[in-house]
């Protein structure tokens, strides 16, 4: 969308907004922040930032995970249940995954292998701090996985647990 059908034209709000596409490199006071495309993502204006100094990318919906239990770093998880919870995530959250090119998909992972993230920040899991390169990898080999096709009773038994879980925490 462009500015004018947001708004911002008329509402004197575009000197607080910043456009950037993937590539860009942001200076913000002594804080460097870069922007790239993540491997994966629900919609084609998404981007991943990285902040240079603290090796952290946030990764919007890159790198989400259903996990089994509340945690606020996927350390404090198994390492299979985390991985296994991205495939899910990844498959559900962008189905298109499953039919892109191993090579294309690949290109994407090593874009963000090449910044060298001491941490993953997703909008959507715990954070990744000491995991990162088996994480990154584990990310390549989803598009030759299985996709998620749940039928009525799979969405039924899920919806149904989470009500559980949901009144077990009030």
């Amino acid at each position: 969308m462009g500015s004018r059908s947001l708004g911002w034209a008329r509402s004197g709000t575009s000197h607080r907004t910043l456009r950037v596409n993937p590539g860009a490199r942001v200076r913000l006071g002594d804080r460097e922040l870069g922007f790239l495309r993540p491997p994966s993502f629900d919609s084609p204006a998404t981007l991943a930032v990285y902040g240079v100094t603290a090796r952290a990318l946030f990764t919007s919906d890159g790198f989400g995970s259903v996990v089994p239990i509340p945690a606020d770093d996927a350390a404090d998880l198994r390492e299979d249940d985390y991985l296994a919870g991205m495939t899910l995530f990844t498959h559900a959250n962008a189905p298109w995954v499953a039919m892109t090119a191993q090579h294309k998909f690949g290109a994407l992972v090593d874009a963000v292998a090449s910044l060298e993230p001491a941490h993953l920040l997703s909008s959507h899991s715990p954070d990744v701090h000491g995991r990162v390169r088996t994480v990154l990898e584990h990310m390549r080999t989803i598009p030759d996985r299985p996709p998620w096709a749940p039928d009525a009773d799979e969405i039924d038994l899920i919806l149904w647990r989470h009500r559980i879980t949901s009144r077990r925490r009030r």
